[in-house]
């Protein structure tokens, strides 16, 4: 007879652990789906309405940039497809001087950590191209940021044009021409 109720204790045990696992498993496939609607319900919005604002440093606010394309880049040190990036960021940073600004947010440990790998990078501040370290993080909270490197591209007017989720080549045919077609866009 104790057999039995170690049995039937045992089962119950097993099917209770499986509903609970279903449950869990339900709840959050419903979440998910929410918190990607929701997402593209924002995405959709900014390219309506504009990004969200921000101050920089010195340089007053993201809106206050006059520059056709601005990027706003999530970024970290110890990520390394951002690190890996990085090159060819800058380097679109230079063929579009006057016409595309970066602010390159550092979702690093610290300010410090951020700077020194700059430096030890030979990285650094230049008119279009900013280093930016999100404090708290308070910045990819704002912009939902899910993964790094995470980038949002904005037209003149601050109406994002693209997001991009991971790394990318920024200096290829394709993105110039990406590039070259919404810069010729902004001066109609």
């Amino acid at each position: 007879m104790g057999k039995k109720y170690l049995l039937a204790f045992g089962l119950s045990l097993t099917i209770g652990a499986l509903v609970y696992w279903a449950i869990q498993w339900w709840f959050q496939q419903k979440t998910q789906a929410v918190s990607v609607s929701g997402k593209l319900q924002m995405l959709n919005q900014w390219e309506q309405l504009g990004i969200p604002d921000f101050a920089i440093a010195g340089l007053g606010n993201l809106y206050q940039q006059s520059y056709p394309i601005k990027i706003i880049h999530f970024w970290a040190s110890w990520c390394g497809p951002c690190v890996e990036e990085l090159p060819s960021l800058t380097k679109l940073a230079d063929m579009y001087r006057d016409r595309i600004f970066i602010a390159a947010l550092s979702q690093d440990y610290s300010e410090t950590e951020m700077n020194a790998f700059l430096k030890s990078h030979q990285l650094h501040n230049s008119t279009n191209l900013i280093y930016v370290f999100d404090q708290k993080p308070r910045l990819s909270s704002v912009y939902q940021v899910e993964k790094l490197p995470e980038s949002y591209i904005a037209d003149k007017k601050n109406r994002l044009i693209k997001r991009i989720s991971g790394s990318i080549e920024w200096v290829t045919d394709e993105s110039k021409a990406f590039f070259d077609h919404h810069l010729n866009k902004s001066v109609d």
